[in-house]
C-alpha cells in the first residue's frame, strides 16, 4: 500500500487570501505601518476592518525594491467590512510595508484594528 502525505505550508497558494499582518490603530495617531515578513510577490490586497470602523486617508504599498504605490482607499470603512480586491502593478516586486493614513471617529474611546490580505493570482 502506498500512502501519500501532504503538507500545506505557511506560503499563499494561488487564488487563497493569506493574512499580512494587522495594526490596532491609535486614537491620537494618524499614520502607521504594517510590516509584512514573507517576501512572496502578490498581485492583490485587500484591507477588513475589525472591532471599530476607520476612515482612510491614504494607503500606500511599499515593494521591496523601495517604489510606492497608493492604493485607492478614501473611504469609512464599518466594522466587520472590507474593501474590494486592489489591484498591484504587476512585476516580480514584493511588499514590505503597507502605510496607513487615516482618521479616528471622535467620541469613541475603541479602537480599530486593520488586517490585511494578500492574494496571488
Amino acid at each position: 500500500m502506498l500512502l501519500c502525505v501532504f503538507v500545506l505550508s505557511n506560503q499563499a497558494v494561488a487564488g487563497d487570501w493569506k493574512k499580512l499582518g494587522e495594526k490596532t490603530v491609535n486614537l491620537l495617531g494618524e499614520r502607521e505601518s504594517i510590516w509584512v515578513s514573507d517576501h512572496n510577490r502578490y498581485n492583490f490586497i485587500k484591507l477588513k476592518v475589525l472591532d471599530q470602523g476607520v476612515e482612510f486617508r491614504k494607503v500606500v504599498v511599499v515593494f521591496g525594491d523601495g517604489q510606492r504605490r497608493e492604493m485607492p482607499v478614501r473611504s469609512f470603512i464599518r466594522k466587520g467590512g472590507e474593501t474590494v480586491a486592489l489591484q498591484l502593478p504587476r512585476g516580480s516586486r514584493y511588499i514590505t510595508r503597507i502605510i496607513l493614513e487615516y482618521k479616528t471617529r471622535s467620541g469613541t474611546l475603541k479602537r480599530g484594528r486593520v488586517v490585511v490580505y494578500g492574494r496571488r493570482s
